[in-house]
């Protein structure tokens, strides 16, 4: 498929794997890159934006969750990891919506707290926009 051959692509894979579970995010995401050229996978997508979310870098992570939904939409790992994405870049309903799409496919205690906490979040931001625009409201009345 591109310039790595199928081994090649799951010994970067088992070497991302490694990487990533001894802390070593940046050879994890060089490896899962690796990977990726030999063997696309919606896991190993869903993987490397995991690293570079850890890594602080939520719009690239959510750029591999997108490519990981087009080869599997079904991968309820990858909208967990997008929903924690789109949360670091402050869009909370699009982050609720991904991780609520993803505990329908398989529910999973960490994304059910961070559905939990997203939807609180999601009603004290209604609550506040309500109260404001109350206030708007009697102040544009005086």
């Amino acid at each position: 498929l591109g310039d790595v051959s199928e081994d090649a692509a799951m010994e970067a894979k088992q070497e991302a794997a490694e990487a990533a579970s001894s802390g070593d995010l940046a050879r994890a995401v060089a490896c899962y890159s690796t990977a990726l050229k030999g063997a696309p996978s919606a896991l190993t997508y869903a993987k490397r934006a995991e690293a570079l979310l850890k890594l602080g870098h939520p719009t690239p992570a959510l750029a591999d969750c997108i490519e990981a939904l087009k080869v599997n939409p079904d991968s309820a790992k990858t909208y967990k990891v997008a929903a924690k994405a789109l949360t670091k870049q402050g869009e909370f309903e699009k982050a609720y919506e991904k991780i609520c799409t993803g505990m329908k496919l398989d529910y999973d205690d960490d994304a059910a707290e961070l559905q939990k906490t997203l939807k609180a979040k999601l009603d004290k931001m209604k609550k506040i926009a309500a109260q404001r625009a109350r206030a708007a409201e009697a102040e544009a009345a005086e």
